[in-house]
């Protein structure tokens, strides 16, 4: 009988393998069924200092043309979604109904957008241009932001936590609302890939990271791999 040769690393298909990479929710981190789209998971904020998710082994850092995807939904704007626990200044904030800011090492950018409101999911895409050229891009829903691109410094993006950043001196700014699907890429993203992902589609381009936040118990949100 002749059989097949098992080939392994072929697939572009996404499997429900986890990798060592995850995240740990806080008690004030809690699962939601409230999701941006069927099929998703998603993790509610309460505001409070114990509301986060700590990052492990620097996976969400963002260096040479990369990107970062995340679904957000705000109860009150103000919030953090994408911080550190221990290097002040390195951020995404949403700021106000239409202000975000993404401060890189200090540098920060800001991105206005067409009104947001409270209780409504949105797409945000932020891409890392060359350090070189030290400019960044951001997206929400595909759209890019009014003011396009923004000088960001020649430091890389250090992301640790999800839900709050360390200011200095404490943890500040904690996000009041729910975030789902976070995942970075290792290149900039193309348009097709931003279409997709606001329509909660499978972007073209891998991810090198992802946070499904399906898990719906426990408190491992778990990376998966493509």
């Amino acid at each position: 009988m002749f059989i097949l040769p098992t080939i392994y690393g072929f697939s572009h298909k996404k499997v429900n393998t986890p990798t060592g990479n995850y995240g740990t929710l806080s008690s004030g981190a809690t699962w939601s069924t409230d999701v941006p789209l069927s099929g998703f998971g998603s993790i509610a904020f309460t505001g409070a200092t114990n509301s986060k998710v700590t990052l492990y082994n620097n996976t969400a850092n963002l260096y040479n043309d990369q990107s970062l995807s995340i679904w957000f939904k705000v109860n009150s704007f103000g919030g953090i979604i994408l911080g550190n626990t221990g290097i002040a200044n390195h951020y995404i904030q949403i700021a106000s109904s239409t202000i975000i800011y993404a401060s890189i090492n200090g540098s920060e950018g800001t991105y206005q957008f067409s009104a947001m409101s409270t209780g409504v999911w949105y797409n945000l895409v932020f891409s890392r241009v060359n350090l070189g050229s030290n400019f960044a891009k951001m997206y929400i829903n595909n759209v890019e932001s009014n003011f396009g691109s923004q000088s960001q410094g020649a430091s890389y993006f250090d992301i640790n936590v999800l839900g709050q950043y360390f200011d200095g001196t404490a943890t500040a700014n904690n996000f009041d609302g729910k975030l789902a699907d976070f995942r970075k890429f290792d290149s900039i993203l193309t348009s097709t890939d931003r279409i997709n992902l606001a329509a909660g589609n499978e972007p073209v381009t891998n991810s090198s990271f992802h946070l499904k936040m399906n898990e719906g118990s426990g408190t491992t949100a778990w990376d998966y791999i493509m």
